[in-house]
């Protein structure tokens, strides 16, 4: 039940982390941090989501929902996982590549 309650509060969070993204982080001309942030939120939002769901349709033992895309071959929960797993791999990346330029002026 609590997650069902949160749902709405992960979002307004989301929301306001992408809002602060695009005002503070994402730089001109392409604001590539503002579309990385809400791409990877939404994927995150939507993980969640996804999970209540199933965790709803086993515990009250009722269908999961029904795919309703054209592809039924598409799993919407195994595409937002990989690209979150994207963007962490970018961010450790990054990250190495900040402690070795910092290395590198030591």
């Amino acid at each position: 039940m609590f997650g069902v309650l949160a749902l709405p509060n992960s979002a307004r969070l989301t929301n306001r982390h992408i809002e602060g993204v695009a005002e503070y982080v994402a730089s001109y001309p392409d604001y590539q941090e503002f579309f990385e942030a809400r791409q990877e939120g939404y994927a995150r939002l939507g993980i969640e989501a996804l999970t209540l769901a199933e965790s709803l349709a086993a515990a009250f033992k009722f269908a999961a929902a029904s795919k309703v895309v054209p592809d039924e071959s598409w799993e919407p929960k195994a595409y937002l996982l990989e690209k979150v797993a994207a963007f962490e791999l970018r961010r450790k990346e990054k990250s190495a590549r900040d402690n070795e330029s910092d290395g590198a002026l030591i």
